[in-house]
C-alpha cells in the first residue's frame, strides 16, 4: 500500500512542477510577445512582416513539389503592382517587378472604402430621388429599379462587386469584336464588322494595354503584347501629333509602368518619341498639327489650344524614364510662352495662331478644342510632384476666370436647378453642355484633393469640390434627358416661353434642347463620377454611373462583339444605329466605369500616386511607389543600350 501512495505523491509533485514550468514558459512567452509588439510598433512592424514572410515561404516550399506555379505578370493592384497568374506564352515574356519566388503579400485592403472628404455638406443629391426623366419613361431605366429590373436584370444589380464584374465582361466583349473583325487596324466599325484605319498604328491595341492589365484580362493582354512586339511599326504615314501622343505614346508609357518595367514598351515609346520630335518648331515649342512620319509637317499656322497644350504629360514622362531631357525641353517651354498670350481672365481663345497665340476666333470654352489644355495645366503640376509652378499658376487663373466669366446657375423646366460652365462667343454666353466639357468636375476634384481652392471669398463662395458636385448634375442630364439613356453629345438651354402653367410673376426658366442626337461612347461623365466618388464616398455617383452603363449595355452592345455609337439616341424603341467603335471606349470609358465600382480606393490607382493623362492612361507621380520601382528597370535598359 505504501508504494502506490508514494508513487502518487511523486506524480503530484511532477504535475505541480510541470504546471509551474508551463506557467513560467507562458510568462516568458507573454513578455516576448509584449517586447515584439513594442518593437513592431516602433519599427514599422518589421518583425511581424519577417515572421509572416517566413511562414509564407514554408507554405510555398511545402506545396512546390506538387504544383507548378504559372509565370506571373505584374498587374495593377495595391500601389500599382500585384502578382497574378498569366497566360502569356514563353515568347511574350513580361519582366517581373515582383519575383515569383518572393512570399505572397498579405492582403491589407480596407473592408470599407475610405474617403478623404466624408463631410455631409458635399452630399447634395438624394440617393433615392423620384425619377420621372425621359429615360425612365421611355427606356424604363430608372433609379433604384422604380419601374423594373429590366430584361437583363441589371436594374436590380446593386452590389459594387457585381457591377464591376459586369463592366469587366463588357471590356472582354469589346475586345472580342475588335479582335475578330479589325485585328491590327486602328479601330473597328462595329456594326458593319469592318476595320477602320486612321494612322496605321493599331491604335485600339496600344490604347488598351493598361486597361487589360487593370481588369486582369490576361489572355487579351497576351495577345496585345504579342502584336506590339511583332507588328507595331511607325511607317511613313501622316499622323495627328495630339491624338497619337495621348493614345500611342501615353499608352506605351503607362504599359511600361504597369507591366513592371517591360522594356518592350519603353523601346517603342522611345522610338516614337524620337520621330515626333521633328514635328516641333523649336523656336516656339509647338508642333504642327499633322506630321508625316520620317518626313515633315503637314499644315500649320492656325490651331486650337487643346492640340498644342496636351503634350507635356507624355513628353516629360518620356524624359523621366529615359533620362533624356530633350523630350521635356520640347514641351515645357510652351507653358511659359502661353503665360504671355492674350487671355480673358486666364481663359484662352479656343483657336489661335500657333506661333503667336493670337486669337483667330473670339470663342472660349472648356469643351472641344480647349478642354485638355486646361486639364494639363493642373496635371503637369501634380505629375511633377508639385514642382512645375508655372502650370499651377495657369490653372488657378483659368479656374478663377471660369468662375467669373462662365459659371452659370439656371433653372431648367422638368429638371430643376443646374450649374454649368457656359461657352463664351464674342461677348455673350451660350448656355451649352458638351459631353467633352464634363471632364471639368473631375478636374476640380483633383485640384481640391491637392489643396487648391479658387474661391475668391472662401468664407462665402463654394470651394472647388462643391462647384464640381454642382456641375455634375448638369452633365448627368445628358443621359437622363435622352429617351434611350445613351447621352446627347451636346445639350443647349434656351429661355423658356411663358405658358399657362407659369405664373405671370415668376421666371419661366430654361428648356433643354439637344444640339445633336448623336452619341459617341465618350468617357468624360464617367470620369468625373469616378473622381467625385473617390472624394466624397457618395453612393449617388455610383448609382448614376450604373444607370448610364445600363443604357450602353442595352442599346450599344452588339451580338457579335463590340459596341457601336448611335446616330439618334431618341429614336425609340430602337435608337438609330451608328457604326464606329472609338478606341477610347475601352481605353477610357470602361476603365472609369470599372474604377467607379472598385471599393479599394486606397490600393487601386490611388489619386495621390497616379495622374491620368487625357486618354485615361495612369502615369505614376514623380517619386511615387511605382515610379521608384521602375527606375531600376530604366537603369537596366540604358545600361543595355550603352553596352
Amino acid at each position: 500500500m505504501d508504494r502506490p501512495f508514494k508513487y502518487e505523491k511523486q506524480t503530484r509533485k511532477r504535475v505541480v512542477s510541470g504546471h509551474r514550468t508551463r506557467w513560467g514558459l507562458l510568462v516568458i512567452l507573454a513578455c516576448f510577445l509584449l517586447l515584439s509588439y513594442y518593437y513592431s510598433a516602433n519599427h514599422g512592424h518589421l518583425w511581424s512582416d519577417e515572421l509572416i514572410n517566413k511562414v509564407n515561404k514554408i507554405k510555398e516550399s511545402s506545396t512546390s513539389s506538387n504544383t507548378v506555379e504559372p509565370s506571373p505578370s505584374t498587374l495593377l493592384g495595391r500601389h500599382g503592382l500585384e502578382t497574378r497568374t498569366s497566360t502569356v506564352d514563353s515568347t511574350s515574356k513580361v519582366p517581373n517587378a515582383v519575383s515569383s519566388d518572393a512570399p505572397k503579400p498579405v492582403p491589407n485592403h480596407p473592408k470599407r472604402p475610405k474617403h478623404p472628404f466624408p463631410e455631409n455638406k458635399y452630399r447634395i443629391y438624394p440617393l433615392n430621388e423620384q425619377d420621372d426623366s425621359p429615360r425612365c419613361r421611355h427606356a424604363k431605366i430608372c433609379h433604384w429599379a422604380h419601374v423594373s429590373c429590366g430584361e437583363d436584370g441589371l436594374g436590380c444589380m446593386t452590389a459594387a462587386a457585381e457591377r464591376k464584374a459586369r463592366v469587366r465582361a463588357a471590356a472582354a466583349w469589346t475586345w472580342k469584336g475588335y479582335r475578330h473583325f479589325a485585328w491590327g487596324h486602328d479601330e473597328l466599325n462595329a456594326a458593319s464588322k469592318r476595320p477602320r484605319e486612321w494612322f496605321g498604328l493599331g491604335i485600339t491595341i496600344v490604347d488598351t494595354l493598361d486597361t487589360l492589365l487593370l481588369l486582369n484580362l490576361t489572355d487579351e493582354y497576351a495577345e496585345a503584347r504579342h502584336w506590339v512586339k511583332n507588328y507595331l511599326e511607325f511607317p511613313h504615314s501622316q499622323v495627328s501629333v495630339f491624338e497619337t501622343t495621348i493614345r500611342v505614346l501615353g499608352g506605351l508609357l503607362s504599359a511600361f509602368y504597369h507591366s513592371g518595367g517591360d522594356e518592350l514598351y519603353l523601346e517603342k515609346a522611345l522610338e516614337y518619341g524620337n520621330l515626333l520630335q521633328y514635328a516641333f518648331d523649336r523656336s516656339v515649342n509647338v508642333p504642327c498639327p499633322y506630321f508625316q512620319l520620317h518626313g515633315g509637317c503637314a499644315g500649320g499656322g492656325a490651331t486650337n489650344i487643346a492640340e498644342i497644350g496636351t503634350l507635356s504629360v507624355e513628353f516629360t514622362t518620356l524624359s523621366h524614364v529615359t533620362g533624356d531631357n530633350k523630350f521635356s525641353d520640347l514641351t515645357m517651354p510652351f507653358w511659359t510662352r502661353m503665360d504671355r498670350w492674350e487671355n480673358l481672365d486666364g481663359l484662352y481663345c479656343n483657336f489661335v495662331m500657333a506661333h503667336t497665340g493670337q486669337c483667330t476666333q473670339r470663342s472660349y470654352s472648356f469643351g472641344a478644342s480647349a478642354d485638355s489644355a486646361y486639364e494639363y495645366m493642373l496635371k503637369q503640376w501634380v505629375l511633377s510632384a508639385k514642382k512645375d509652378e508655372i502650370c499651377l499658376d495657369l490653372y488657378r487663373r483659368a479656374i478663377t476666370g471660369m468662375r467669373k466669366r462662365m459659371l452659370s446657375y439656371i433653372h431648367v423646366r422638368d429638371v430643376g436647378d443646374i450649374w454649368l460652365a457656359s461657352e463664351i462667343v464674342g461677348l455673350s454666353k451660350s448656355h451649352r453642355i458638351q459631353h467633352l466639357t464634363c471632364f471639368l468636375p473631375g478636374l476640380l476634384v483633383l485640384g481640391h484633393l491637392n489643396g487648391i481652392n479658387t474661391a475668391v471669398n472662401p468664407e462665402d463662395d463654394p470651394d472647388d469640390l462643391m462647384v464640381a458636385a454642382r456641375l455634375m448634375r448638369g452633365c448627368y442630364e445628358l443621359y437622363r434627358q435622352s429617351r434611350s439613356g445613351v447621352p446627347y453629345d451636346t445639350l443647349d438651354f434656351h429661355a423658356a416661353g411663358r405658358d399657362a402653367n407659369v405664373p405671370p410673376d415668376s421666371d419661366p426658366g430654361f428648356q433643354s434642347w439637344p444640339a445633336t442626337r448623336e452619341s459617341f461612347l465618350r468617357p468624360e461623365v464617367a470620369e468625373s463620377l469616378f473622381y467625385l466618388w473617390r472624394a466624397t464616398g457618395d453612393e449617388t455617383y455610383r448609382e448614376w454611373g450604373w444607370q448610364m452603363f445600363r443604357s450602353y449595355e442595352r442599346y450599344c452592345k452588339l451580338p457579335w462583339g463590340g459596341y457601336q455609337v448611335l446616330n439618334n439616341v431618341d429614336s425609340m424603341p430602337i435608337p438609330g444605329a451608328g457604326d464606329k467603335m472609338e478606341s477610347f471606349w475601352l481605353a477610357e470609358s470602361l476603365k472609369y466605369f470599372y474604377l467607379l465600382f472598385e471599393d479599394d480606393t486606397e490600393g487601386v490607382l490611388p489619386l495621390d500616386q497616379f495622374v491620368f493623362n487625357t486618354e485615361a492612361h495612369p502615369i505614376p507621380i514623380r517619386g511615387s511607389d511605382l515610379d521608384l520601382k521602375v527606375l531600376e528597370a530604366r537603369t537596366r535598359f540604358y545600361r543595355a543600350e550603352k553596352g
